[in-house]
């Protein structure tokens, strides 16, 4: 009997334990906020590093400390910290994990906001557009397509970067994400563009025509990304459930160029 006992209480023990640790890990995972920031500044034990706009919080400065990793001024960096603000001048916050994203050569440079963006950070960016789509209303999620698309044909800036400097693989990427957000959107307001000026109600043709026409100009210029480009848009078809009717329905092109775009339909 005593034996039994014992045991009894070891097992609730050992749940308790289980239980507070999950509990532990839970919270230390919801309460960790990550961000992109530049470094301006090494110091002994720290970088002072000045953050890419952020809704977790609005820092223009912050003093970074980062276990036995250097950085140099002018890098782009992409970091996760505990969440923990000290109210120092500039706060200090404690890095859990840094990854360098961009190195520069940069010899100095001021609080103001930051002009150079990586591809990752745009990319990463409006992905969290999609990710935002169950928690928004019908207006921001207007916002969001007006945004999307000025910021590919009309030179809109994001993040002070214009989509022109992209690299070609990103630019790729940010039509992929924007054709993603737009059935995001759909399956939530059905018919949500029905009011929106003609050039976004046509967004879904424009993106994927875009799409097709920049990896026949990359195929043809033997870009390394051929390759990639063409199984991407495979799985993109697939996931939206594009048909080769809706394709040949967006506009008018040669025999030539349609030809070049089946192939690419086909995964050829």
């Amino acid at each position: 009997m005593k034996s039994k006992t014992i045991w009894m209480i070891i097992i609730f023990l050992l749940l308790v334990t289980v239980f507070t640790f999950f509990l532990g890990y839970i919270y230390t995972t919801e309460s960790r906020v990550e961000f992109y920031a530049k470094v301006k500044e090494v110091r002994n034990n720290s970088h002072i590093i000045n953050p890419y706009p952020n809704e977790a919080f609005d820092y223009e400065e912050i003093n970074l400390i980062i276990p036995d990793k250097k950085y140099q001024v002018g890098d782009i960096i992409k970091i996760v910290t505990d969440g923990k603000v000290m109210e120092t001048y500039p706060v200090t916050m404690h890095a859990i994990n840094t990854k360098l994203i961009k190195k520069e050569k940069v010899e100095e440079i001021t609080t103001t906001p930051i002009e150079e963006v990586s591809n990752e950070i745009i990319i990463n960016e409006i992905t969290g557009y999609i990710g935002k789509i169950k928690d928004i209303d019908l207006d921001q999620a207007k916002t969001y397509v007006i945004d999307i698309v000025d910021y590919i044909f009309n030179e809109k800036e994001i993040l002070s970067t214009k989509f022109i400097n992209l690299s070609n693989e990103a630019k790729l990427q940010v039509i992929k994400k924007a054709l993603e957000l737009d059935d995001a959107i759909n399956k939530k307001f059905p018919n949500y563009k029905s009011d929106l000026a003609t050039e976004y109600r046509s967004m879904k043709g424009k993106l994927v025509t875009f799409y097709l026409e920049k990896t026949s100009n990359f195929c043809e210029n033997n870009d390394a990304i051929c390759n990639d480009a063409k199984q991407a848009f495979l799985t993109l078809k697939d996931k939206l459930n594009l048909s080769w009717a809706f394709v040949t329905s967006i506009k008018e092109v040669s025999a030539n160029e349609l030809q070049k775009w089946y192939e690419i339909y086909q995964g050829k």
